[in-house]
């Protein structure tokens, strides 16, 4: 498990990793489900964005958590669970986004 610390006003706040030998699998595993889950140019609009990539727990090796996707007005978050050793079916599934 890999935790990062980050400053937020003085506050350390530890938050979990997608490990990196996970990362690149990840990512695609990721754009993949967002090119299923909406329209083509949402999809490549959402993809285009700048990102911020939370993992909130861990069970197993299945990882939830949030991908922000930054706009100039606004932060449009998809809520996902990747599991990594999928042998059928997705491995990244958003359980929740911005049209929720």
């Amino acid at each position: 498990m890999d935790w990062g610390d980050q400053d937020l006003g003085g506050q350390m706040v530890k938050h979990l990793f997608i490990p990196h030998n996970l990362s690149e699998d990840f990512d695609k595993e990721k754009a993949a489900a967002i090119r299923r889950s909406f329209d083509a140019d949402d999809a490549e609009m959402l993809l285009s964005a700048p990102t911020t990539n939370t993992v909130s727990s861990i069970e197993g090796n299945k990882y939830s958590g949030i991908v922000k996707h930054h706009f100039e007005r606004n932060d449009s978050p998809v809520h996902y669970e990747y599991r990594p050793d999928a042998e059928q079916g997705s491995k990244f599934i958003i359980t929740k986004d911005n049209r929720d």
